[in-house]
């Protein structure tokens, strides 16, 4: 499941940045475009998520039973990135 969690970093900070961008705004990179977002729905589980999900593409692992609980809130993050992007039509 680590390994997954890294992989969908990638994809989850360019949607970030698309969103961004669709809301007329920019950020210097995707990663920071993510973090604005996350800073914006105020909830520290997102911060903690963004955290671990950084250490699993930096290092490949993540402490045991972290992964679960991470992917869950990673779920729950996208589902909060779908709404904004439905509140633009």
């Amino acid at each position: 499941l680590t390994r997954y969690l890294a992989d969908s970093a990638g994809p989850l900070r360019a949607a970030a940045a698309s969103l961004l961008h669709l809301e007329g705004r920019d950020a210097a990179s995707p990663k920071e475009a993510l973090e604005t977002l996350v800073a914006e729905f105020a909830d520290p589980e997102f911060g903690a998520a963004l955290a671990a999900l950084s250490l699993a593409r930096e290092t490949q692992s993540l402490d045991a039973g972290t992964a679960a609980p991470v992917a869950m809130t990673l779920m729950r993050l996208i589902a909060r990135l779908r709404q904004r992007v439905e509140a633009l039509s």
